[in-house]
């Protein structure tokens, strides 16, 4: 039976990859979501070759695109699927009761769950700068070994293990993390209100999450009224409670005060972050031609050789091969004392220094590597996602939007104005300046830590009057 399902799937993906009729998403879609479906999925999931079943089933239409998108796309409805065809796979659980929610009489305790040292946020000041309207409390879940109890002097109380038990007193168990790790707390928590911070553009689809905190949508999935909407299906993405929301990010050391200004910088465009996004075609297509009469294109960050080639193909391909350069990875993990001592940190923060243009790859873009572009100064073009009706369940060039990173002044509704955008950065000085400019505002934002707490705060506060409705209430 499992072979026969994989030798449909294929088939059936480039089928329906054809259709556009709401109608026919709003049936699939509303199937996945059915007990049903899940309960026959997983009881194939059971079978010898069914971790193998479903690792392909993801791989054909979560992360493909599907059904009209390409590659890095998530279809939320799929993954949502899948992730529940797993816990229903795995079963014998037993989760336990969660306290009542009850209105803090002091600030809001909460617990915060992650893998500090490897995230590229919450930094110790990020911590420190927290308001008094919330107590924070680390359950530090380790990343490769290491820990950040770097944090323990700023925050109310700092665990790595018991990590349910940890939360259990508190008022809100707040996620930043994923994986069965992940599972195994909050199937144990009985912290009365689950909240997960999306760190990408898929929900954290666990039974015990109470809310979202949602700060990337991507094409055909948009907020609308405490939900997601699906532009392809034309429908409610389901009961999830989702709020808008910012991502906290770390300057990296760099202050906008003391950024270099476009006359002191050099003919030079710099590409960092996760090169997996730079290998896109179209992408450099718009960008190696500006790579000529002295301009030098630099990428930093971690690449496979595969999409090294893709780089170095296109370069050769437009006639800039000896203009493109690659420098090597950095990273972005902690050290003992929660700085970044990485050498190739440093050489990149050299190179931020020097740049005119730090272009923003599509249709994957980044988001980190913008933030530290706008800390530096380095205007940075950005392709947007569409949210429109008439851009619902069509392709699109980019597929995911941070919007508390856009820039109006740079930010282009299509791949022309995107590469006139760019070639107007690296010429035009008056107007490099004050999108520099406007980029250190939206940086401001996003590196406030007062401003990302109180987020939370407020979605506490609005879910805790939506759980005293009788209504909400026998939905939940």
């Amino acid at each position: 039976m499992i072979r026969l399902v994989l030798l449909l799937a294929r088939p059936f993906r480039a089928v329906s990859a054809r259709i556009h009729s709401p109608r026919f998403w709003r049936a699939l879609y509303g199937l996945l979501a059915s007990p049903r479906a899940v309960r026959a999925a997983a009881a194939l999931a059971r079978r010898d070759g069914g971790d193998v079943l479903l690792t392909r089933l993801g791989e054909l239409f979560v992360w493909s695109g599907w059904p009209h998108q390409t590659r890095g796309w998530i279809n939320l409805d799929a993954s949502r699927f899948l992730r529940r065809v797993r816990r229903e796979a795995a079963g014998g659980r037993s989760p336990a009761a969660k306290r009542p929610a009850l209105e803090p009489d002091g600030p809001l305790r909460v617990g915060v769950l992650g893998a500090f040292s490897g995230l590229l946020t919450l930094a110790r000041e990020h911590f420190e700068d927290a308001p008094e309207e919330v107590e924070l409390h680390v359950l530090d879940l380790g990343y490769e070994g290491r820990y950040a109890r770097y944090l323990e002097p700023v925050v109310a109380s700092y665990a790595t293990d018991d990590l349910a038990e940890a939360a259990a007193g508190l008022d809100v168990l707040y996620v930043v993390a994923r994986g069965r790790e992940v599972d195994n707390v909050l199937d144990q928590a009985r912290t009365p209100c689950v909240a997960a911070f999306c760190t990408g553009s898929d929900l954290l689809h666990h039974e015990r999450v109470d809310f979202h905190l949602y700060p990337q949508p991507e094409a055909d999935y948009l907020l609308r009224d405490g939900a997601l909407f699906c532009g392809t299906s034309r429908a409610r993405f389901g009961d999830e409670l989702v709020y808008p929301a910012f991502f906290l990010y770390d300057r990296g050391g760099l202050d906008p005060a003391k950024r270099v200004p476009w006359v002191e910088r050099e003919p030079l465009v710099l590409v960092h972050g996760s090169l997996f996004k730079a290998a896109s075609e179209p992408f450099l297509d718009a960008v190696l031609p500006l790579a000529r009469d002295g301009v030098a294109l630099v990428l930093m960050g971690r690449a496979g050789e595969a999409e090294l080639e893709v780089v170095r193909r296109a370069a050769r391909r437009h006639g800039v091969g000896d203009a493109v350069h690659y420098e090597g990875a950095f990273s972005g993990v902690r050290g003992a004392d929660g700085s970044r001592d990485d050498p190739g940190w440093q050489k990149l923060l050299g190179y931020l220094r020097r740049a005119r243009l730090a272009p923003d790859p599509w249709p994957i873009g980044g988001a980190a590597a913008r933030v530290e572009a706008y800390a530096a100064g380095v205007p940075t073009a950005h392709l947007a996602v569409r949210f429109d009706e008439a851009a619902w369940g069509r392709r699109q060039d980019s597929l995911l939007e941070v919007e508390a990173l856009l820039v109006p002044e740079a930010t282009a509704r299509t791949p022309a104005e995107y590469r006139r955008l760019c070639e107007r950065c690296l010429a035009d000085e008056g107007f490099a300046e004050s999108v520099a400019a406007a980029q250190v505002e939206a940086c401001e934002r996003v590196t406030d830590a007062r401003a990302y707490w109180l987020q939370l705060v407020e979605a506490h506060r609005d879910w805790l009057r939506r759980v005293a409705r009788p209504r909400y209430a026998a939905a939940r």
